[in-house]
């Protein structure tokens, strides 16, 4: 019903990851939202079209260079904390553990049957 307004505040909404919107880096511009376009700014700049077409290559590759970068120091930082957390989960002898375990017992469902299986450590 609303597919469209929310995937315009998607792609309006600033990526934490790229530190971009993804209009900024597709189009190499910001797309107006029904409130800028209610309550305009009087001082905005107006490019010129020619100016705007001559530019836009070199703009979108310096943004793209920029946003890879962001998203370098963004997947480091992840891999971090994923690793400290990883390291913080001592287990000992006779924790309870889950693995995974694909099989399914002959004469059972499938979608019935948890993936899980428990096992002591």
């Amino acid at each position: 019903m609303y597919v469209q307004q929310i995937a315009g505040a998607i792609r309006a909404s600033v990526d934490r990851s790229t530190g971009y919107t993804p209009n900024r880096l597709m189009l190499e511009r910001e797309v107006n939202t029904p409130a800028q376009l209610m309550f305009t700014n009087v001082q905005q700049k107006s490019e010129y079209t020619d100016d705007y077409v001559r530019d836009n290559p070199e703009n979108i590759d310096r943004d793209h260079s920029v946003a890879r970068d962001t998203l370098k120091n963004t997947l480091k930082r992840m891999k971090r904390n994923y690793v400290i957390k990883v390291l913080l989960r001592p287990y000992a002898i006779d924790d309870i553990v889950y693995l995974l375990d694909k099989a399914i017992k002959k004469g059972k469902c499938r979608k019935l049957c948890s993936p899980w299986a428990r096992f002591n450590f």
